[in-house]
């Protein structure tokens, strides 16, 4: 994921987590005088219970510990 400007990388799109439906939301963002790279799943029930799952890293230290968010989000099971 690259972009020009800070705070300005956005991808979004509808997956499947472990069956269920989410939004995948991915973006560079500055705080605190840092620019974090943050990766967020969005569930929403039938009930209109929401929940979010964000993992996030200072953008230069991603590539180093994008795996293991990866086995993180793995070992989260969706339940209703």
């Amino acid at each position: 994921m690259s972009s020009g400007r800070e705070g300005a990388c956005f991808v979004s799109h509808s997956v499947d987590f472990d069956g269920s439906d989410a939004l995948y939301w991915e973006f560079l963002i500055p705080e605190s005088g840092a620019l974090l790279h943050k990766v967020d799943f969005f569930f929403v029930e039938t009930s209109g219970d929401g929940i979010a799952v964000l993992t996030q890293a200072p953008a230069n230290a991603w590539g180093s510990r994008s795996k293991m968010f990866d086995t993180i989000r793995q070992s989260l099971s969706a339940t209703d």
